[in-house]
């Protein structure tokens, strides 16, 4: 398998949420904390997490776990600031990147893994008929990756180069809102009783 990194995006304001979304707890761990430890099961040479509101705060949450917070001091302007940010970060010597968010409970280090199995040059997230995040891109794109700007993510590169999709059910909830976080909540109290029963 490639040699690729983790990097976590976990700088944004939670408008919609009115709190920090990062700092949410489900399942007993922070959001950030759950998409840093998904992060670290995959088998990444590195994972960077993109920090920027309540920073601070975020940072204790991630405290004792072998990954390299950084802060993009320009968070307001958008996720693609955050992602240029992050990869200008991490090591230079790997071959792609994975680019994950904070506020997916539901994905999985076997997904992760499965995007890094797959030989296209990028791999996106697909369920239903959507497609986005987490999405993988080999180092030939981080040039266009380190371009992005203000609120213009990653999707503008997918747009122009095309991708290979990798299906996971359920990864696409994304914590935006405090309905979305009772259902995130709901579904993995159901998933473990589900997996006691067994």
């Amino acid at each position: 398998m490639r040699r690729f990194a983790v990097i976590v995006l976990a700088a944004g304001g939670s408008s919609r949420m009115g709190r920090p979304k990062q700092l949410e707890q489900v399942g007993g761990m922070t959001l950030v904390e759950r998409a840093a430890r998904t992060a670290l099961g995959c088998g990444a040479a590195e994972v960077v997490v993109v920090l920027g509101a309540v920073a601070e705060e975020v940072k204790s949450a991630l405290e004792g776990l072998p990954v390299r917070p950084t802060v993009n001091d320009s968070w307001r302007d958008g996720l693609g600031s955050s992602i240029a940010h992050g990869v200008s970060s991490m090591s230079p010597a790997v071959d792609a990147v994975i680019l994950t968010l904070a506020d997916q409970p539901f994905v999985t280090s076997e997904h992760l893994r499965a995007l890094a199995a797959n030989p296209a040059d990028i791999v996106a997230t697909a369920w239903d008929s959507e497609s986005g995040p987490p999405c993988l891109f080999a180092s030939r794109f981080f040039p266009e990756l380190v371009a992005l700007a203000g609120d213009r993510g990653a999707k503008s590169v997918i747009r122009r180069h095309g991708a290979a999709l990798v299906n996971l059910e359920g990864a696409s909830l994304d914590i935006d809102a405090p309905e979305d976080l009772a259902t995130a909540q709901g579904l993995l109290h159901l998933l473990v009783i589900e997996e006691s029963g067994n």
